[in-house]
């Protein structure tokens, strides 16, 4: 893996909102990593399961796992856990971090976001099947702090593809440069859109008020991707679900729940990237 971001990312960040780097993460690291965050949404879909036929899920939505439009899991649920934890403290994407939200940005939480495949036997060509894989809305996953003028990042994500993205699996479209306001009337910011695909273990990091979408996965395999946010120390994000104690577990009410789940999903504290407090 490469020790270090491109140096030209925090350049290209700030003016177009993302940037991407491949080799981010070490083959060998890569293999388990996704063989880690498979087995990690097998078990909290089985328990999704158990919930629904004891007729127990709610609204189908925990702290550890929720459904997003176009056919996506968000999972919470064991990220703060190796091998994780140690990319989140300590990934080659981590300077660039540094650089862009300062020497003590912190980690505030990682999961992974799977794009369910297509059933093989739907006709992707069949416009009247209404069960075509669609694609995102476009959203920001945070606002602007100030509407009238353009202040420096203060939260971003990072992505780790653990299957190469192609237009073909949802590969990320990004609004380029929308996480500016533009709110002169001779700068309305038009760059245009980009479908970013990129091999396996690449880093893509993206300004959190940059507009982006997942493109729908016309697969008939799962593309899952991991997500690493950072923040500027002061900063907490009020607007996602993802806060520890905010909403119940997906362990909760279940009967075959043993005395370990409990500590097993017990919440991570924040954290600080390795090398700025040595916490990770």
């Amino acid at each position: 893996a490469r020790e270090d971001c491109s140096p030209l990312g925090p350049a290209l960040f700030a003016k177009y909102g993302v940037f991407a780097v491949a080799d981010a993460v070490a083959p060998e690291v890569l293999v388990d990593v996704k063989l880690t965050a498979k087995a990690n949404l097998d078990e909290v879909l089985g328990y999704r399961s158990q919930h629904y036929a004891a007729g127990s899920a709610g609204d189908g939505t925990w702290k550890d796992l929720c459904c997003r439009d176009g056919d996506r899991f968000d999972v919470h649920f064991r990220m703060s856990e190796e091998p994780f934890a140690a990319l989140g403290s300590g990934g080659s994407w981590c300077a660039a971090v540094r650089e862009i939200l300062g020497d003590d940005a912190k980690l505030l939480y990682t999961g992974q976001v799977v794009a369910c495949g297509c059933d093989p036997d739907d006709d992707p060509d069949d416009d009247d099947d209404n069960d075509q894989p669609e694609d995102q809305a476009w959203h920001m996953d945070g606002e602007h702090l100030d509407e009238d003028c353009d202040l420096p990042c203060h939260i971003l994500t990072v992505f780790v593809p653990l299957v190469d993205l192609t237009a073909e699996n949802g590969a990320t479209e990004f609004s380029l440069a929308s996480h500016l306001n533009h709110s002169s009337e001779d700068d309305d910011g038009a760059i245009g859109e980009c479908v970013l695909e990129c091999p396996a273990g690449s880093a893509i990091l993206f300004d959190y008020r940059l507009l982006h979408r997942g493109t729908a996965n016309k697969s008939t395999a799962d593309r899952p991707i991991l997500y690493f946010t950072y923040a500027r120390s002061w900063f907490e994000d009020p607007v996602n679900y993802r806060h520890d104690g905010q909403q119940k577990s997906i362990l909760d009410g279940l009967p075959q729940k043993d005395e370990g789940d409990d500590a097993r999903l017990a919440p991570s504290t924040t954290t600080h990237i390795d090398g700025l407090a040595n916490e990770c």
